[in-house]
C-alpha cells in the first residue's frame, strides 16, 4: 500500500475568523494520485528499502477559554524532525 503525506492549504477557524491554514495527512492511497503541487517537475521515487514503523511530526496545541470555557483549540506545526 502507498501513502502521501500532503500539506495542503484548508479553510480553518481561527479566533472565529476563518483562514486559510496548512493541514498536513497521511493517507493512502493509489500511485497514480501521489503528485506534484508545482507544474513541469520530475517526481522521484526512492524506496527506502524497509518498512516505515512510524512517522513523527511536531505539533503544538494551544487551548484558550473566555470566562473559563474553552473557546479556541490551535495547533502549530513547530517543524519537520
Amino acid at each position: 500500500m502507498r501513502y502521501a503525506f500532503t500539506n495542503v492549504q484548508e479553510a480553518v477557524d481561527y479566533f472565529g475568523a476563518t483562514n486559510d491554514m496548512a493541514v498536513a495527512k497521511l493517507s493512502a492511497t493509489e500511485d497514480s494520485m501521489i503528485k506534484s503541487a508545482f507544474k513541469d517537475v520530475e517526481m522521484v521515487s526512492t524506496p527506502v528499502g524497509e518498512e516505515i514503523t512510524s512517522v513523527k511530526m511536531v505539533n503544538e496545541q494551544q487551548t484558550m477559554a473566555i470566562n473559563g470555557e474553552p473557546t479556541y483549540s490551535n495547533h502549530f506545526r513547530s517543524g519537520w524532525p
